[in-house]
């Protein structure tokens, strides 16, 4: 908490010098021997293959998956879903809160995920990544299915005064340069900031129809005329 107040005046002097730009980040998985089956070495292929772009304003961004032509479509989708990346994420920098847009039988929903940009613990942990000075976050984030928590590592750097990052996870003071969740990483390797042409317009989904995740799978089970929980 103490890094955290040293850095805000910084922060906010920066994200008012950094009005838009483009992040491109990577992602690779940690292979493990639990999973070297011919069905876990393809998804493992389609991740490492895997490139997402993030557009940033001064007040939102927009992360999206770069199409490929993938090896196979299927474990394309999967790795997307093991990504934590299936739609595309905004982010709003002012009630730092990130969501997504959902559709159930030609309804839109936009689901909130407050949890992807609060709750984090910062440490003094540092390393250097593509030149700038990087910081250690962790986020504990409670899974409903198993009622189990999974830990979210992040590095982030002031020196890029950006509360964003990639899947939805963001919040910090400053840009996320890499994180891991699982067995997956996502890693920066382009970096564009107030380009002279500008960055590829988008347009932020207007907060109707506002659930939960919760509330989402309720919905989805409904309509697939499961019993309701």
């Amino acid at each position: 908490m103490k890094n955290l107040c040293l850095f805000l005046p910084l922060f906010f002097f920066g994200l008012s010098q950094a009005q838009e730009g483009e992040i491109t980040y990577r992602t690779y998985a940690i292979e493990t021997a639990k999973k070297d089956t011919d069905y876990s070495k393809k998804i493992t292929r389609e991740i490492n293959r895997m490139r997402f772009s993030l557009l940033y304003t001064k007040s939102h961004s927009y992360c999206f998956n770069i199409q490929h032509v993938p090896d196979n479509r299927l474990s394309a989708n999967l790795a997307l879903i093991a990504a934590g990346s299936p739609k595309d994420w905004y982010q709003d920098s002012k009630q730092r809160v990130s969501f997504y847009e959902h559709k159930i039988r030609g309804k839109r929903y936009v689901v909130l995920r407050h949890d992807r940009m609060q709750g984090w613990e910062l440490n003094n942990s540092s390393k250097m990544i593509e030149g700038y000075q990087a910081y250690k976050a962790n986020l504990k984030m409670f899974n409903d299915r198993t009622s189990k928590y999974k830990l979210v590592e992040a590095w982030y750097s002031p020196e890029l005064p950006l509360p964003y990052g990639p899947a939805g996870f963001g919040g910090l003071p400053g840009l996320i340069l890499e994180l891991r969740a699982g067995p997956l990483v996502y890693v920066s390797e382009k970096i564009i900031m107030n380009p002279q042409d500008g960055i590829k317009e988008f347009i932020i989904p207007s907060l109707n129809n506002v659930i939960s995740p919760n509330e989402l799978v309720k919905l989805m089970r409904a309509n697939r005329k499961v019993t309701p929980d």
